[in-house]
């Protein structure tokens, strides 16, 4: 039963020890802490791709920057969030929790406009309004 286990977990951590609770707690910090960090790594890749984007003069309008840009913003809102010790309200941390999820399925659903457009590339111009209009509902 769910209400027993929150109770049970509710009065067993009432009875932690400080110590007990500051060791919990530096390993949260540290994994939240070696998560950020890869998630840097990830913005870092993502910086340098679409630094060379855009200083050798790609188009910008492609699958490929426009995956970069979807990255770059998941990226940085897993940082906020790992990164975020003061408290906030609830509401900001929802959002910061479920924002790059939606920012995610974009991102994947991309991925499936991409697969797409190479499928059926010759007649490109006469579905890519649908294909359009479908990845953005």
């Amino acid at each position: 039963d769910y209400a027993s286990s929150v109770a049970f977990d509710l009065e067993r951590l009432m009875q932690m020890s400080e110590n007990e609770v500051d060791e919990d707690d530096q390993g949260v910090f540290g994994l939240s802490v070696s998560l950020s960090v890869g998630y840097f790594l990830v913005l870092a890749a993502v910086c340098w791709q679409t630094f060379r984007i855009v200083s050798f003069g790609h188009s910008i309008k492609s699958f490929h920057f426009a995956f970069l840009v979807l990255c770059f913003l998941w990226s940085i809102l897993r940082i906020i969030f790992f990164l975020s010790t003061a408290p906030t309200s609830a509401r900001t941390t929802l959002l910061l929790y479920r924002v790059p999820v939606a920012i995610q399925f974009a991102t994947f659903a991309l991925i499936v406009v991409f697969y797409a457009f190479l499928a059926t590339k010759r007649s490109w111009q006469r579905s890519k309004r649908t294909i359009s209009i479908v990845y953005g509902v």
